[in-house]
């Protein structure tokens, strides 16, 4: 049986700048202002890093231009929650432009963080110290090869408490090969009342980002 740790046992909300904590079956989960999405096997659906991961490819200087500031546009401006599928030729040239606009925004003052599968038991889903005191500008969530994700644990981020943010703007960035996944996604996105958009990866020899 569940074992909660908090203030309210009884699994009622944790107050501001609390923590619960569950434990089952010899795994032991934490999170602030976010969720746990956890299987029969105590492996979470999905877990949630700090930008950078160990995964993530550094900041390069050839990242197409016009593709930036068409991101930069997207993070600035619009409503509260929205969403951008980003897709093109898994070649490092995706990985290389996000990494870039992570890094530009955590500097503007947005909290940048990475979602991925969960692998097994291990991993758990974390959110930042700065995101649980608040205060960003906004907060930034990045999903590579979202493509590859089970529509269910699609679902599953769409719902988490993290994109709940009623004090600061939140952008999640959906990177894929291609458009495949795309109407679903957006369908889901729409749910969420979430605006969306797509924007494809410039050939290496166009710059326009269009």
């Amino acid at each position: 049986m569940p074992i909660t740790s908090g203030p309210d046992p009884g699994g009622g909300p944790c107050p501001a700048g609390e923590q619960r904590i569950v434990a089952a079956d010899g795994f032991a989960y934490g999170a602030m202002h976010a969720d746990i999405h956890v299987f029969g096997d105590g492996a979470p659906a999905y877990r949630l890093d700090t930008w950078p991961s160990g995964r993530a490819p550094l900041p390069r200087t050839d990242v197409p231009a016009a593709a930036l500031e068409r991101l930069r546009e997207w993070r600035d401006s619009g409503p509260a929650l929205s969403g951008r599928w980003l897709h093109g030729p898994d070649d490092g040239r995706r990985g290389e432009l996000a990494a870039r606009f992570a890094a530009e925004s955590a500097g503007a003052g947005w909290e940048v963080l990475t979602a991925s599968l969960g692998s097994g038991p291990s991993p758990v889903a974390a959110v930042a110290p700065e995101i649980r005191a608040g205060g960003a500008v906004g907060v930034l969530l990045i999903v590579d090869h979202i493509d590859r994700w089970p529509h269910s644990h699609v679902t599953w981020l769409f719902s988490d408490a993290l994109l709940e943010r009623a004090d600061a703007p939140v952008r999640m960035l959906l990177l894929s090969s291609g458009l495949d996944a795309w109407p679903a996604i957006r369908a889901s996105l729409a749910g969420r009342r979430a605006a969306h958009s797509a924007q494809a990866l410039p050939r290496r020899d166009d710059d326009s980002g269009r």
